[in-house]
């Protein structure tokens, strides 16, 4: 399956997110690299984990990925989910001990990344934005900001994982058995 594929199976009633789909992933979007909108685009598809997302997403990832990006978008996938649930608890906590925690669990594999360490947190902020995590994703903005990134790409990080969120929802509605609409007679 291709990327042209899935936006053919998105049905005429959600021809916004279709529309949006191609926006998001255009050259140059929001001042954001297309390097680096196929890396948040496949972190996110790994995140999603909807399989025809994305099996399509990937195919069209290689046009624009080398290999390392690849296991980099998996790392990124299960460390902002480890830390998202780690700290959406500690966060939360009334304990003011577990709410000051600090993960402590290991990280070392973020010390050799194969890919740039800016793009890398841009994927992890797109990451914590799917996984609603306040606390990580307020951490890899003030990082980005202070590495010069824009607000405008910022924002586009959030358009990214925001649209490739609700392809996955539309293709998965899409899978849902459906009822022919018939309009209730006088006598109902």
């Amino acid at each position: 399956m291709s990327l042209d594929n899935i936006l053919r199976r998105i049905p005429s009633y959600a021809s916004d997110v279709s529309k949006n789909l191609q926006t998001v992933l255009a050259p140059n979007f929001a001042g954001l690299s297309t390097t680096s909108v196929y890396f948040i685009a496949l972190s996110a598809c790994y995140a999603l984990k909807h399989e025809q997302l994305l099996n399509g997403f990937r195919n069209e990832a290689k046009m624009y990925l080398d290999e390392p990006y690849f296991d980099t978008a998996k790392l990124a996938t299960v460390m902002i989910a480890q830390n998202a649930n780690f700290s959406s608890f500690t966060s939360q906590s009334p304990d003011e001990n577990i709410s000051k925690s600090s993960i402590e669990l290991s990280l070392d594999t973020l010390e050799n990344l194969e890919v740039d360490r800016t793009e890398f947190e841009m994927a992890a902020l797109g990451l914590a934005i799917l996984n609603r995590c306040t606390n990580c994703a307020n951490f890899y903005a003030t990082k980005l900001q202070k590495r010069g990134i824009t607000n405008e790409s910022i924002l586009g990080v959030t358009k990214i994982v925001s649209v490739l969120k609700a392809t996955a929802e539309v293709l998965e509605i899409t899978t849902l058995r459906t009822y022919e609409f018939s309009a209730r007679g006088e006598n109902l």
